[in-house]
């Protein structure tokens, strides 16, 4: 019984060998975001954040050009800055949860910013992470040099 066990075994090898290249494309070209979602983080974040990116969103992602300048609120504390490329569109009592955020940020600070009319970013709901649900509406503002301090 082993010596039969053992030839499915090696079937069942050959075959996935054999099948290797179908079954990796499968993966490929797959993505919870629109094309236009897509190619905005391809072109417009730096290459070492784009996972980090993908994966803070969930699938109703999407590109923005603002049409009016934007009060956005951004909460740090610890070892998460004043200024940077995540924001959201409103207060929350609970921005560890709700914002999905790393243990790192203590969230003791909470800052008002302006993000200029024609300012292009990605915005959406947050997904969960770090042990955290998320669910709040985020911003990703790739060139932060257009956000202004309130």
């Amino acid at each position: 019984d082993i010596i039969k066990y053992s030839d499915d075994i090696a079937d069942s090898a050959e075959d996935i060998i054999k099948h290797s290249d179908d079954i990796a494309d499968i993966g490929k070209g797959i993505s919870k975001f629109s094309d236009e979602v897509e190619k905005f983080i391809k072109e417009d974040v730096r290459l070492e954040y784009q996972n980090t990116v993908r994966g803070a969103f969930e699938g109703d992602a999407k590109v923005t050009i603002l049409e009016k300048d934007t009060i956005v609120y951004r909460y740090h504390g610890g070892k998460s800055i004043k200024e940077g490329h995540w924001y959201t569109t409103s207060k929350t009592s609970s921005p560890v949860r709700d914002l999905a955020l790393p243990s790192e940020n203590t969230c003791e600070f909470v800052d008002e910013f302006i993000i200029p009319k024609g300012t292009k970013l990605l915005e959406g709901t947050v997904a969960p992470n770090f042990g955290q649900p998320g669910g709040a509406h985020q911003l990703y503002i790739p060139d932060v040099s257009k956000i202004i301090k309130k």
